[in-house]
């Protein structure tokens, strides 16, 4: 029998020295776990000595944290009958009411960005500045599992068996180009505020980009691919090519595919559409449509340019954030999102003659004159690599 905790004795743990918490009635000790979690530590402390159950249920499975921690870690079940009147009633950053009324109703929704403008104004501060900019760190899609290679390398190593052994994924997607959180400055005006009885220790505000990205190894290299094939014969594809160059090399390493993508341009500054680095592999290295499977992402919001990257040889477009957006409305906004963009692939293809996408698409169906000069030319006409450099400072 699972020993009774009361609230007066989970209260005495709420410190990063002795952190307990509270998810569906079960008490937990988080003070080891906490600097390790991916989503970074101060979300847990800000509920230390508190019920986590609304915050903990909205981006987690129920079964996660009995697997991850220790046995040791379970202190036992919260006792209901010491909690007082308001245990569990807080209430998160705006309210349903308010949510409701900002966003536009789905009716007037006609394209992608309409998803996305009423989304910006529904959302709390905190929630726009979380899914607006930043990637989430580890998601599946169908069959497929986007990977960010831990700097724990055991911990990875166990993923991928565990995924491997699961008979349920079909590819790995290892993302490669974000090695380092890039400055998200809206992220950080999402202020947290105090956390009791630590104060707000990141300057720069929220920083939930950054704390939920703690975890990944920035030492990713092209020699660490032959070691995530020891663990898995699963597909590779390498997710996060922007330059030709990096797509030969996963031929080299005998990847399975690549997703070509500036990771939604939240990553490097000014880096390149996704699409224009289609027209670069076409340019410098047009095997990769034989050798690889090509597939595309980040930015795409009309189902005209998604057939253009499909003309340009992908195999498919990635689309996260409007599906995300289309949430705000539930079941019905997902059918509508995903109803309004088929609508615009097909009135697409139908404009161009096409009758299969797939079978009909074609370079033949593009003008690429008026972008063809932002296609990069590593032989630049004036542009040379000096010999030596020399800083004082």
């Amino acid at each position: 029998m699972s020993k009774q905790i009361l609230v007066s004795e989970l209260r005495r743990h709420s410190s990063s020295d002795s952190c307990w918490i509270v998810v569906d009635g079960q008490v937990y000790d988080m003070t080891s776990f906490a600097p390790n979690h991916p989503g970074g530590a101060q979300i847990i402390y800000r509920y230390a000595g508190k019920d986590a159950s609304k915050q903990y249920n909205a981006v987690h499975a129920p079964s996660l944290i009995s697997q991850t921690l220790d046995r040791e870690q379970h202190i036992g079940k919260l006792d209901e009958s010491s909690t007082p009147a308001a245990w569990g009633n807080g209430t998160s950053e705006g309210s349903a009411c308010d949510s409701a009324h900002s966003k536009a109703p789905l009716s007037r929704i006609i394209n992608l960005h309409d998803f996305e403008a009423s989304a910006k104004r529904s959302f709390s501060k905190k929630a726009w500045a979380r899914y607006g900019f930043d990637p989430l760190s580890c998601k599946t899609l169908r069959m497929f599992i986007q990977l960010y290679v831990n700097k724990d390398r055991l911990k990875t190593e166990q993923l991928l068996q565990l995924l491997q052994n699961s008979g349920k994924i079909t590819a790995i997607f290892v993302t490669v180009d974000l090695p380092v959180v890039s400055k998200r400055e809206e992220d950080e005006r999402a202020d947290q505020g105090p956390i009791d009885g630590l104060g707000v220790p990141d300057k720069k505000g929220a920083g939930l980009a950054r704390q939920s990205s703690a975890f990944i190894d920035p030492q990713l290299s092209w020699q660490d691919i032959p070691w995530i094939q020891k663990f898995t014969d699963l597909p590779i594809i390498v997710k996060g090519i922007q330059r030709w160059e990096d797509a030969q090399m996963a031929i080299r390493y005998g990847c399975n595919g690549i997703v070509v993508s500036n990771h939604g341009g939240r990553a490097a500054d000014t880096a390149q559409p996704a699409i224009i680095s289609l027209l670069e592999l076409h340019k410098n290295l047009p095997e990769a449509f034989d050798k690889l499977t090509i597939l595309v992402d980040g930015g795409f919001r009309r189902g005209s340019d998604v057939v253009k990257a499909i003309c340009l040889g992908a195999s498919a477009v990635g689309l996260g954030r409007p599906f995300m957006y289309s949430v705000n409305y539930g079941e019905e906004g997902v059918v509508h999102v995903t109803n309004v963009l088929r609508e615009e692939i097909e009135t697409a293809m139908r404009l161009c003659g096409m009758t299969d996408l797939m079978s009909d698409a074609s370079p033949r169906y593009l003008n690429t004159k008026l972008v063809d000069g932002y296609v990069a030319d590593r032989k630049h006409e004036y542009l040379r690599e000096p010999s030596k450099r020399l800083s004082k400072i």
